[in-house]
C-alpha cells in the first residue's frame, strides 16, 4: 500500500470548512480528510503508484475548484 498525505492550511476555520465540505462529496472511498481548526489533513491510500497520483491530482483539482470558487486561490 502506497500513502500520500496532504496538509492544506488556510487563513482561517470558516475557509477551511468550506474548502473541506465543497470537496468531502469526491473523497468518499479514496481519501481520508479531517478537519483542525484552519488546516484540512487528506490521506490517500493506493495499491498502485499511478492510482495513487491519479487520486492525489483529482483531489488537488476539485481544492483548486473549491479556492477559486470561495475567492481563495
Amino acid at each position: 500500500m502506497i500513502e500520500c498525505e496532504l496538509k492544506l492550511d488556510y487563513d482561517d476555520k470558516e475557509t477551511a470548512s468550506v474548502i473541506g465540505k465543497s470537496i468531502e462529496p469526491d473523497n468518499e472511498g479514496y481519501v481520508d480528510m479531517s478537519l483542525e481548526g484552519s488546516t484540512i489533513f487528506c490521506e490517500v491510500k493506493a495499491k498502485e503508484p499511478l492510482q495513487l497520483l491519479q487520486t492525489v491530482d483529482d483531489l488537488l483539482s476539485c481544492v483548486t475548484v473549491a479556492e477559486e470558487t470561495h475567492n481563495v486561490g
